[in-house]
């Protein structure tokens, strides 16, 4: 249970959502952002914020233009430990 709600989340990440979307490996989304394989990883799984250069380009590639409103609505719905525990 607590593994399908964070899944869940995880895959709602906007550029997670949008490079699933478009059958793009994390590899080919790290080079067209001019990004590193793991620091896409650590995005998409909200370990880390992009950097306000990173953002511009994530919401031009995805076609966000709000996209750092977007990600934070995206880090605010994160499930709760409480929520996720079987």
């Amino acid at each position: 249970m607590a593994r399908t709600a964070y899944k869940t989340w995880i895959d709602e990440n906007p550029l997670r959502k949008w490079r699933l979307e478009n059958d793009l490996s994390i590899m080919a989304v790290a080079s067209m952002l001019g990004a590193g394989m793991s620091t896409v990883q650590t995005w998409e799984n909200g370990a880390h914020w992009p950097k306000p250069e990173s953002f511009e380009k994530i919401g031009g590639l995805i076609g966000d233009p709000n996209i750092e409103e977007s990600w934070q609505a995206w880090l605010d719905s994160r499930p709760s430990w409480n929520s996720t525990k079987q």
